[in-house]
């Protein structure tokens, strides 16, 4: 819902910008090109946009990318050459945009990027980017690293606690007091930028002898390697699932795509959903 307001914003200013005002009963109208119905994760994303964006009486014009970054670009052009007010792009791969993003661009209609950050030449081609919260991470635990003089694993564990306080007080929020998950997360994702920023606006490069150590590990599996990184991953899964089983006592269930985050997580079989 954050985004699709965030949409009608946007896209009214550029109404504004065009025709001076005299349009205010026109509804505004939304191109969303999504991937495709990869994984149950990216049909309830897609179920929720449509939500939002009917909740907030806008129309919402559909594209299936179908897995293709063709099919993705030819329904930005057919966004535009409709002309609509706003268009998201959920994109399947990062390159490609520049050419489809300067048409949308010459029409002054905003486009805003979803999930998947895009590689263009300029910048301003888009908008705004939704998804954060890695970035917030990333530069969070370099700061502490290079700035604070913390020692990595404390970095890192502190990571891990604000990243599980933050995702515990989303998952509390829409829980306690029934909000819609894309609300919230999208609501959070767009937090996570400003902290990030506000952590620092220039970037930081990690010199850390024990950083530098612990990144070159890694375990041959066939053809490829498990990283540290990886192991890091499965080591805090494994320890989420204990932690949930001592202090539910309930039966627990993995969801390998998760409606809300898209990631692997343990929780209890409380109903979250409707």
């Amino acid at each position: 819902m954050a985004l699709i307001l965030s949409v009608g914003m946007i896209s009214g200013c550029a109404e504004s910008d065009q025709a001076g005002g005299g349009a205010d009963d026109k509804k505004t109208v939304i191109g969303f090109v999504h991937t495709g119905d990869l994984s149950d994760w990216r049909k309830a994303h897609t179920q929720s946009v449509k939500e939002a964006a009917k909740a907030a009486g806008y129309e919402l014009k559909f594209a299936d990318g179908q897995a293709k970054l063709e099919n993705q670009v030819k329904a930005v052009s057919s966004f535009i050459s409709q002309g609509v007010d706003a268009i998201i792009i959920a994109p399947l791969e990062v390159a490609g945009w520049d050419n489809v993003l300067e048409k949308a661009k010459k029409r002054n209609i905003p486009v805003l990027i979803l999930d998947r950050q895009v590689e263009v030449e300029d910048d301003s081609l888009y908008v705004t980017y939704i998804g954060a919260v890695i970035g917030f991470t990333t530069i969070f635990v370099a700061t502490l690293i290079t700035q604070h003089e913390l020692s990595p694993w404390l970095a890192w564990t502190i990571a891990l606690l604000v990243g599980s306080a933050y995702g515990a007080a989303m998952g509390a929020t829409i829980h306690f007091f029934k909000l819609p998950a894309f609300l919230v997360t999208l609501a959070g994702l767009f937090f996570a930028r400003g902290m990030a920023f506000f952590v620092t606006q220039q970037s930081v490069q990690i010199r850390n002898d024990t950083y530098e150590s612990v990144s070159g590990i890694a375990i041959p599996f066939g053809a490829a390697e498990i990283s540290f990184s990886t192991m890091m991953f499965l080591a805090v899964l494994v320890a989420m699932a204990w932690v949930t089983n001592c202090l539910f006592r309930q039966s627990t269930y993995l969801n390998c795509v998760n409606r809300v985050c898209g990631s692997w997580l343990i929780r209890p079989t409380r109903r979250t959903f409707n």
